[in-house]
């Protein structure tokens, strides 16, 4: 679960966080041409088709998902107001400044081409192997806790993203993620199933991923992480069991 979820967060974070490199966001050249995607992005894809099939059975959520990508990003770039944005980022967003009042005014519009990404959060949705109305929601309040967190601080998330260190680190995160799965097996239950035993493993593995986020130390990797384990946690009701006894079980688990 843990792995599924990383994986399709580190692909949508890259996917919006290209909002202001248009030739990015639709995998284009300059000229028009095709531009491959990168070992990282190669990475991802490969980590969540594999999550996907364990948790799903079928690579129907996969390939709905990979299929929805560039209707997706061309949609988000054609929506009402996205053009507009990405144009007064480019010619007037030199400072953090001027990029936070451009953001303010523009935000509204970014948030309503969220719906642009519907057919990826059914694909996330099927992918989960749990009830899809619980799924699409989970994944939904993702989206706009992607967006928001894209948006914070004038954009600068996007900026720290793009530098090749972070991706780097971002990378190794990925592949080192595999250790915070050491409770994968009792992940095989459903979000909307889950009781205190589940949302005991899920803090567990959510304290192994911030380990392994301080790693980056040029951007705060965990934040991407908490926007989607908040909408797992409200989904699955953990906030209601008490945090002193999982830490614990946690201890003695070590």
């Amino acid at each position: 679960m843990i792995k599924l979820q990383s994986c399709l967060i580190c692909l949508v974070v890259t996917l919006l966080g290209a909002q202001a490199a248009p030739t990015e966001l639709t995998g284009e050249g300059s000229n028009g041409d095709s531009v491959a995607p990168n070992p990282y992005q190669e990475l991802l894809l490969n980590e969540y088709r594999s999550a996907c099939m364990k948790m799903s059975g079928s690579e129907a959520g996969y390939l709905k998902t990979v299929s929805a990508f560039r209707p997706a990003t061309m949609c988000f770039v054609e929506s009402e107001g996205v053009a507009e944005f990405m144009l007064a980022i480019r010619q007037n967003g030199s400072t953090k400044e001027a990029r936070t009042a451009i953001i303010d005014r523009y935000f509204p519009a970014l948030n309503r081409s969220l719906e642009c990404f519907n057919d990826i959060v059914e694909g996330a949705a099927m992918c989960s192997g749990d009830d899809l109305s619980v799924s699409k929601e989970i994944y939904s309040k993702m989206m706009t806790n992607y967006l928001e967190l894209l948006c914070k601080d004038g954009g600068q998330f996007v900026f720290d993203f793009q530098k090749e260190e972070v991706q780097l680190c971002v990378s190794n995160i990925v592949r080192q993620a595999d250790h915070c799965k050491m409770y994968d097996n009792m992940f095989k239950k459903p979000i909307s199933q889950f009781k205190e035993r589940e949302c005991r493993i899920l803090k567990q593995s959510k304290k192994c991923l911030k380990d392994l986020a301080d790693r980056c130390q040029e951007i705060s990797v965990m934040d991407v992480f908490n926007a989607a384990y908040n909408p797992i946690e409200e989904a699955s009701k953990c906030n209601q069991y008490d945090d002193d006894e999982a830490d614990e079980e946690e201890e003695n688990a070590v």
